[in-house]
């Protein structure tokens, strides 16, 4: 954390409040103006928001839902655009969010509490959410073709706090499995390598 010998905690001092401004900052990049609104929001509009090093793109799949408690429990949002309020000029997304959240399993723990479920369908209203106030993590949707037949998304999220990434992979059939060993087993195995 220091370059040099001398002033090492005047050193570490401006490192850390370095460190602590690039953490808070929102930057909104790309602006344009076809994107859907609704009728609380108005003026300029955002293709791209990097708040806290995380990347939100409302035209890229991989980076354009994100997910927070919401009403006290887990909700998925899809980001369709960021804009300006007009009350209180506020930067917001509007998004959609998934009706139903199930966990992928429940057993030997919910798969919820390592980021991984299932869900399906929009609510139809679109809705603001305040991009400062809230504190979110991005997800990434995955199309397994066996939960296709259920007519369910399988997610594999991936969270992104503070510059570290947690990977939390749901496909255990992509493994060799060892003779005896069982599937559930060999998934928590899997999981707990994946954090780096």
């Amino acid at each position: 954390m220091i370059r040099k010998h001398e002033k090492p905690l005047e050193q570490t001092f401006c490192k850390s409040n370095i460190l602590n401004i690039s953490l808070n900052s929102i930057e909104y990049l790309k602006e344009y103006n076809s994107g859907p609104l609704l009728d609380e929001c108005t003026g300029s509009q955002f293709k791209i928001v990097i708040k806290n090093n995380i990347k939100t793109k409302i035209k890229s799949l991989s980076d354009c839902y994100i997910g927070f408690i919401y009403n006290g429990s887990l909700s998925i949002f899809k980001i369709v655009n960021i804009c300006i309020k007009k009350i209180d000029k506020s930067k917001v997304f509007i998004a959609k969010q998934f009706k139903h959240i199930q966990p992928f399993y429940k057993t030997p723990i919910n798969s919820l509490k390592l980021g991984i479920g299932t869900v399906n369908e929009f609510y139809k209203p679109l809705i603001t959410i305040d991009i400062e106030k809230n504190e979110y993590s991005k997800y990434l949707i995955l199309n397994n073709t066996q939960v296709d037949t259920f007519n369910k998304y399988l997610y594999i999220f991936i969270m992104i706090t503070q510059s570290r990434l947690y990977l939390n992979f749901g496909f255990a059939k992509t493994m060799v499995r060892r003779p005896g060993q069982k599937k559930k087993k060999m998934f928590i195995n899997l999981l707990k390598n994946t954090v780096y």
